[in-house]
């Protein structure tokens, strides 16, 4: 039985501490890595009992494992914690798929084919400028519109709702707004790879289409990399789906102003958590407050006070502010704040800036990335010049937005534990 040595890299949740000396060949979006020598024996991985307690860096939901033989194969494995037991793991056959190539610097699109297998070309990375053809998905049923077996979306080309007509080579920004006039949105590159929108017409089996997106995720993004959710979690599963994170909807029943597009084509928990929101371009903040049983702050990254907490510029201890002024950031925050396990009840209201005067004392922000940036970027959390403290003293204490009509959401047992 042949015995050889691999070299892993373990990764998880950024910890500055924890990337200080590392090399930055081995950084990655999310992660703290640490090399451990492994042994592995008739294509399998084997790792010691001890394993767990050597290696495991901070709590997390997953790490991921990347390792390579001496033939240059590289492999990946994105596997749960807790470690109950040692985990063996399928891992050198020599006819292992190498992995797909990393995108062009600003082009983090990924345009994936109509029916996998039909397309001349290979999916791969693109430009968000480059004009494809348009399918569009929705999580709720449209009548006319398509729904697979083992899908749960359903898919349309060119029915009533998107004019009644096909559309070729169209860019982007494009293919997103025929979807969302059509009340649904972009498929995702899950939903397209797992053929949920194959024949639903205009001959687009055979071209490659425009999947929802795309990504504002830096390097040290908390969680697995967007572009690897369907090998993560598998097709039509997003990251949040089996976690017990609750939207709650106001006492009308309907989903806030902000959010409803997204509840329409999405269904309630992802758009919660996943947006896109529109708060008319005023940007947004959340608070993630303390929940008896699920979160308290012991996150060790308390940032603020409410304006009506006594004292409040002195203190920073009612749980963790973040906001940003461009919408589109939404979502990027959230999937970030979840993988950090920034546990707690979360309420979110639009407008940044002046609309927080008097209800919170400070915020932390969180810049947009451009497809030109996100290649390079390393933490959008982190990497501007705004530094939001207006304090609570300077300005008339205000109403709380959640309570009092504001354009708010919650979702309460938020992150991973």
């Amino acid at each position: 039985m042949k015995s050889h040595t691999l070299v892993g890299h373990v990764r998880g949740p950024s910890r500055d501490d924890a990337n200080a000396e590392l090399p930055p060949k081995f950084w990655r979006a999310g992660s703290s890595i640490q090399q451990i020598p492994i042994r592995g024996f008739n294509g399998k991985l084997a790792f010691s009992p001890n394993f767990a307690n050597d290696h495991a860096l901070f709590a997390a939901s997953h790490y991921a494992l990347y390792f390579s033989g001496d033939e240059g194969r590289t492999f990946r494995k994105v596997f749960e914690l807790p470690w109950q037991a040692p985990l063996v793991d399928e891992c050198c056959s020599p006819a292992a798929t190498p992995p797909p190539p990393a995108p062009p610097a600003g082009s983090p699109r990924y345009v994936a084919c109509g029916r996998t297998g039909r397309c001349d070309e290979s999916d791969r990375w693109a430009a968000p400028s480059e004009k494809h053809e348009v399918r569009c998905c929705s999580d709720s049923r449209i009548d006319g519109w398509k729904k697979k077996d083992g899908c749960s979306v359903w898919s349309e080309s060119d029915d009533d709702e998107m004019g009644g007509k096909c559309h070729h080579n169209k860019n982007l920004a494009q293919a997103s707004t025929i979807c969302e006039d059509a009340g649904a949105r972009l498929c995702t590159r899950a939903e397209l790879q797992g053929n949920c929108a194959r024949g639903s017409g205009c001959g687009h089996d055979r071209d490659l289409i425009c999947p929802d997106g795309p990504t504002q995720q830096c390097r040290d993004d908390a969680g697995p990399p967007w572009d690897d959710d369907l090998e993560t979690y598998g097709p039509n599963v997003r990251y949040h789906d089996n976690t017990p994170a609750e939207p709650i909807l106001p006492a009308d029943g309907a989903c806030p102003g902000a959010l409803a597009g997204a509840c329409a084509a999405k269904g309630v928990k992802a758009a919660y958590l996943d947006g896109p929101i529109d708060c008319g371009g005023q940007g947004w903040f959340c608070r993630i407050m303390p929940q008896p049983g699920w979160g308290d702050c012991s996150y060790g990254d308390c940032n603020f006070a409410n304006c009506a907490t006594p004292d409040a510029d002195e203190l920073d201890t009612d749980g963790h502010c973040h906001g940003s002024d461009d919408d589109s950031t939404y979502g990027w925050w959230v999937r970030d704040h979840h993988f950090r396990g920034y546990t707690g009840t979360l309420n979110c209201c639009c407008g940044w800036g002046a609309p927080m005067y008097g209800v919170v004392n400070r915020c932390d922000y969180r810049k947009p990335v451009s497809g030109d940036e996100v290649a390079t970027c390393r933490d959008a959390n982190e990497e501007h010049d705004v530094d939001f403290n207006p304090t609570c003293d300077a300005h008339p204490l205000k109403p709380d937005p959640v309570t009092n009509g504001g354009m708010c959401w919650t979702v309460r047992s938020f992150a991973a534990k």
